[in-house]
C-alpha cells in the first residue's frame, strides 16, 4: 500500500450547530416547567397520622374479608416497616386461607400506598414495640386500638 505524499486536508467531523463534545457537550437550554413533589407531610406528627391513615385504609378496603376477624397481628419487618403477620377470629383461629392471601393483600395495600412508597415506619404504628395485636373491627372503623402486647419474659 502506498501512502499519499502530501497530507490530506483536515476533515471536519463536528456537525454544524452542535458544540464540540457532541450530544453530551454543555449547551444552553431552558429549564423544565415540571415541578416534582412527593406530597409528603411536613412534620413527623403529620407523617405519623398519614401513615396511620394508610393502615386503617387497608383494613377498610378489606372490610368484607375482615368481618369475622377479631385481631390483627402486626410486627416490624426486616426493613423497619410495619408488617401484618396474621388475622384471627374471636377463638384465636386464623381466618386467612391456606395461601395467606388476606395477610398478603393487607401488606400489599399498606406498602403500596405508604407515603414515599418506602413502607410505613413501624414506630408510627407499633410505638417502641416489636409486635402488637390490634382490634380488627376498630381498625376497619379507622381506629388503631392495641389490645395485646408481647409478654416481658
Amino acid at each position: 500500500m502506498t501512502l499519499p505524499k502530501r497530507p490530506l486536508p483536515p476533515v471536519n467531523r463536528q456537525p454544524q450547530g452542535i458544540p464540540a463534545g457532541g450530544e453530551f457537550a454543555p449547551n444552553a437550554h431552558s429549564e423544565s416547567d415540571v415541578t416534582l413533589s412527593h406530597n409528603l407531610p411536613a412534620s413527623d406528627e403529620e407523617q405519623r397520622k398519614a401513615n396511620q391513615a394508610v393502615v386503617t385504609r387497608a383494613a377498610k378496603v378489606h372490610a368484607d374479608r375482615l368481618s369475622t376477624a377479631r385481631t390483627i397481628s402486626l410486627s416490624v419487618s426486616h426493613r423497619g416497616s410495619v408488617r401484618v403477620d396474621g388475622v384471627d377470629d374471636s377463638k384465636g383461629n386464623s381466618i386467612d386461607d391456606e395461601h395467606g392471601s388476606l395477610v398478603s393483600s393487607l401488606n400489599i395495600e399498606i406498602n403500596g400506598y405508604s407515603p414515599g412508597g418506602n413502607g410505613i415506619p413501624a414506630g408510627h404504628i407499633l410505638g417502641n414495640q416489636k409486635t402488637v395485636t390490634v382490634d380488627a373491627q376498630e381498625l376497619v372503623k379507622g381506629n388503631i386500638k392495641i389490645v395485646s402486647l408481647p409478654s416481658l419474659s
